[in-house]
């Protein structure tokens, strides 16, 4: 946590901020970001600081800081202006938030879905995701080419509709309730054309 004047000087800040930063409190005290930031980020946060205390209110954004470690840090800041006693606008006190594992985490999932979205649209096998009531949410290329549908009718469409047969239909329902999957189980479907398709069903 770290309290500013109007001008940009730092009024004050708690121990936390001083440790992040690995500066001492007079080291802070009295400074701007220009005397303990390096060039890049002082300005990033000069120009933030200066649109806040020009239009007083909240701010949020993300950006980075240099850690007591000396590595560079995804943080998020959380900033208000406060008013003096009389009214009068007195400056801004502001948070910051490590971010950075939050960061990666995001990056990770990103790439794994990324992955997944890949083997999913190329895979030859036919994929496809339902909801609980067998409507189908999403299809590769694969399963719309093995039912004879298109992207824009799949979404009106259900996998009860595709089975040549209701009780191997019922069978499997069944056994998904009860184990939560099947696995290679041969079953008839139907096209959208009609036409009759023996699959291998997992």
């Amino acid at each position: 946590i770290f309290f500013k004047d109007a001008n940009g000087f730092y009024l004050g800040c708690n121990t936390a901020f001083q440790a992040y930063l690995g500066r001492t409190k007079d080291e802070i005290v009295g400074k701007t970001v220009f005397d303990i930031a390096p060039e890049h980020l002082a300005r990033t946060y000069y120009d933030a600081d200066d649109a806040l205390l020009r239009h007083p209110g909240v701010q949020c954004y993300e950006s980075e800081v240099l850690s007591a470690e000396g590595t560079v840090q995804d943080v998020m800041f959380y900033k208000s202006t406060f008013a003096t006693i009389d009214g009068k606008l007195g400056g801004l006190v502001g948070t910051l938030l490590d971010i950075t594992e939050r960061k990666k985490a995001e990056d990770a999932l990103r790439a794994s879905e990324e992955k997944f979205r890949l083997f999913f649209e190329e895979s030859r096998d036919a994929i496809f995701v339902t909801d609980r009531e067998c409507r189908f949410l999403d299809a590769n290329q694969s399963a719309l080419d093995l039912f004879g549908l298109t992207r824009e009718k799949i979404g009106s469409t259900s996998v009860c509709d595709t089975f040549y047969d209701f009780p191997c239909q019922s069978e499997l329902m069944d056994e998904i309730q009860r184990h939560g999957f099947v696995r290679d189980r041969e079953v008839r479907l139907r096209r959208s054309d009609g036409a009759l398709l023996v699959c291998l069903f997992t």
